[in-house]
């Protein structure tokens, strides 16, 4: 069984295929992070788009993100951390995420804020992080 995108040392089927088949819903912030993406290595931009909401949601253009998700190769994922708001409902993650393009190793560090929303767990905004120096 192949190891998940998500860089979780999983197997893919018991770890973000259950959530990018529907079969399952992200149990935390953390959870939809990992299979958010596992979902760009695949070029799965339905999955992107569905778990999206609010000002990311409505800034997404998916043509933009398939061209970016596919002519990207996928270095790997690491959480930097995680917490969760006052509100239960609120939580963010921190990641990098590796990436090689044009012949370049890339990486983008976001503060992802996720909201739970109906029971759902959804991306709502993401802000980059600069390195530090």
């Amino acid at each position: 069984m192949p190891k998940c995108p998500c860089s979780s040392k999983k197997n893919y089927a018991h770890c973000c295929e259950p959530l990018h088949s529907g079969c399952q819903k992200a149990a935390t912030p953390e959870a939809l992070m990992r299979s958010r993406y596992s979902a760009y290595t695949q070029g799965n931009i339905a999955y992107i788009q569905r778990t999206m909401a609010g000002n990311a949601a409505m800034g997404f253009d998916p043509a933009d993100a398939k061209a970016w998700a596919t002519t990207s190769q996928w270095l790997g994922l690491r959480v930097v951390k995680r917490f969760m708001s006052k509100d239960p409902t609120i939580g963010f993650v921190e990641f990098i995420a590796r990436y090689r393009k044009n012949n370049q190793n890339q990486r983008t560090r976001e503060l992802s804020e996720f909201h739970l929303i109906n029971g759902i767990w959804y991306y709502v905004d993401g802000t980059q992080v600069l390195a530090k120096r």
